[in-house]
């Protein structure tokens, strides 16, 4: 008899101890039960020294032999993001993992043994003396067919092709090759070309790669410019059906090289040999998951999984993140950013409040921008996402007060439908932010100046050189506008830098972000304020903001409580304290499955 250690699919503190007489593999993954109900665990640990009666330890099920074995390097990525992120590893792997994926795993594992003995069937049929040629033909083809479906041949052997680049993504793709440690690669353009050729010479290695877009339908669109250089490209998104993306996980333990473009779940996949990660628009926030756990970031994520595969990690985007501009600045990452020329840009900030002093104001539109729309050929008019009287339909009903009609070559919308891919940008010479201040600004957010530079300056490179911009804001005088007028992205950037640190703000700090979640008001209120009193006699030295409700829809029974952790070498433990009285605070009033922690939360 032997004990071993399991993974649960469950957010358990503990890792559960079984006997098992079977001969087991950590990684292996096996069936057991807890509390009655069954699951499909992973072996953690094996020769495990139980610190209870071994009479209390219920025996292990049978090791699922259709199912695949977890790597070692799976587990150790599950165990960084664990402790990084303060969940449980049962947590990761229930991710890594979901109960669909493992069905699906199960039934095709089903499906290859019933497969299996039909061929043994018709191998022994066919050795039989058959007198008729067409039954033997017969019999050979569905021998063959079988094996097909078995073995299938591995198209991805063909050698990736030699990417053509200019002079200057060459000198891009050289300063890349030759810099150490994650790279931070900040251009507007040549980013798809040099990631090409950075994943041929990867693949050319015999080493896998992952490229990483933000969100699905960028997986779409990236898709067939990708798939035209790798015929054998691997798609991976949580829109994909369960078989399809077990698909994937097959083809990535098999010996070939595979390139995958996907979106952030696949650094959960099980890599055999991972090369590099390639994440573009590294800036992007959908690349934070926020619920539920692990509620990790893509970057700091990808570089945990390069670091335990020995690979190498590229961040691409012409506006990122402060967090990797403060890490360029103070080495953590290698900064490469190429001369570009820089891109024309016609900007009219339209002041609100001195328009209405001077009656230039319709109602939604000032004056000036209805000019605008009178002489362009095609406009683009946004909307804030969130605002009352800032519609699409109000807009709509303002220009027919206006014009008569809505303008054909007017197009209305709101900012996330209308800065999604699928929209040609190059139509339009005028695209104007109604209610900017409200649509970039409102955010209540330390970062939201950084959101809305991003916001227009990505807007800004898909409309075509020289597009008029129009921004009519309550805010005339806040610098960002001026910022983005000339261009200039050190000063902003500086300035930013600058703020945060004198506010003792990311990237200065490490936020945690703590979230109780209670649909009886009266208990929401009682138990977050006596969970602030708990962290502030606990951690009196520690910044803390809260509870306070969220600014976004929806969050009526949520309460938000956010701490400021010191960026030094006591980080590591603090996390772990605070999630400690987190816990204990759960457990004595009673109230687990109310409480989330998020590690730097977005």
């Amino acid at each position: 008899m032997a004990y071993i250690r399991v993974i649960l699919p469950l957010a358990l503190p503990w890792e559960p101890v079984y006997s098992t007489e079977a001969v087991v593999q950590v990684g292996d993954r096996i069936r057991v039960s807890l509390s009655g109900r069954s699951y499909v665990g992973v072996v953690s640990a094996t020769d495990v020294k139980p610190d209870i009666d071994p009479s209390r330890i219920q025996p292990a099920g049978p090791v699922q032999t259709g199912l695949e074995a977890v790597s070692e390097r799976e587990i150790r990525f599950w165990e960084t993001l664990a402790e990084y992120y303060l969940c449980t590893v049962g947590e990761v792997y229930k991710t890594a993992y979901p109960a669909l994926k493992t069905d699906s795993e199960e039934t095709a594992a089903r499906v290859r043994e019933r497969m299996e003995q039909r061929l043994e069937r018709l191998r022994a049929d066919l050795a039989k003396k058959h007198r008729d040629p067409r039954v033997i033909e017969r019999i050979e083809a569905q021998i063959g067919d079988l094996e097909r479906a078995l073995h299938p041949s591995e198209e991805a052997s063909a050698a990736p092709p030699e990417i053509a680049l200019s002079a200057s993504e060459r000198m891009i793709a050289e300063a890349v090759r030759n810099a150490s440690g994650t790279v931070l690669l900040q251009c507007e353009s040549s980013r798809t070309e040099v990631f090409l050729h950075l994943a041929a010479e990867t693949l050319r290695c015999g080493r896998s790669v992952l490229w990483l877009v933000p969100e699905i339908a960028l997986t779409s669109a990236l898709e067939r410019t990708v798939a035209a250089c790798f015929p054998t490209l691997l798609t991976y998104h949580s829109g994909l059906t369960a078989a399809r993306r077990r698909d994937v996980a097959e083809a990535l333990r098999g010996p070939v090289p595979r390139l995958v473009l996907a979106t952030r779940s696949a650094l959960l996949l099980p890599f055999r040999d991972l090369g590099m990660i390639l994440i573009d628009q590294e800036h992007d926030p959908s690349y934070k998951q926020d619920a539920p756990a692990p509620r990790y970031g893509t970057r700091e994520a990808a570089i945990f999984l390069a670091g335990i595969h020995g690979a190498r990690v590229v961040l691409g985007s012409a506006t990122p993140s402060l967090e990797s501009c403060y890490n360029a600045r103070s080495g953590r990452y290698r900064l490469i950013r190429p001369e570009e020329k820089p891109r024309e840009r016609q900007v009219e900030l339209i002041d609100i409040p001195a328009e209405k002093r001077k009656k230039g104001i319709y109602g939604i539109l000032s004056r000036r921008l209805a000019d605008n729309i009178r002489t362009a050929s095609k406009v683009l008019l946004i909307c804030p996402t969130h605002s009352s009287y800032c519609t699409p339909e109000s807009v709509k009903a303002e220009l027919e007060s206006l014009y008569g009609s809505i303008p054909a070559h007017v197009q209305t919308g709101t900012q996330p439908a209308l800065l999604a891919e699928g929209i040609d940008y190059s139509a339009f010479d005028c695209v104007a932010l109604l209610q900017g201040d409200a649509l970039l600004l409102g955010q209540g957010d330390f970062r939201a100046d950084e959101r809305a530079w991003q916001l227009l300056t990505q807007l800004l490179l898909r409309c075509r050189p020289g597009v008029r911009l129009c921004i009519q804001t309550s805010r005339g005088a806040h610098p960002l506008w001026q910022y983005f007028i000339s261009g200039d992205s050190d000063r902003f950037y500086n300035a930013q830098l600058s703020e945060r640190q004198i506010a003792g703000y990311p990237p200065y700090t490490r936020a945690i972000d703590i979230l109780i979640r209670d649909t009886n008001a009266k208990r929401l209120e009682l138990l977050s304020t006596g969970l602030v009193e708990a962290l502030s006699q606990r951690f009196p030295s520690l910044p803390l903001e809260g509870a306070f409700m969220p600014q976004r829809p929806g969050s009526e029974d949520l309460r938000q409580i956010r701490l400021m952790l010191p960026r030094t070498a006591a980080l590591r433990k603090q996390k772990a304290l605070i999630a400690e009285l987190v816990a204990a605070y759960e457990n004595g009033r009673h109230y687990a499955g109310h409480i989330s922690l998020d590690v730097d939360p977005q």
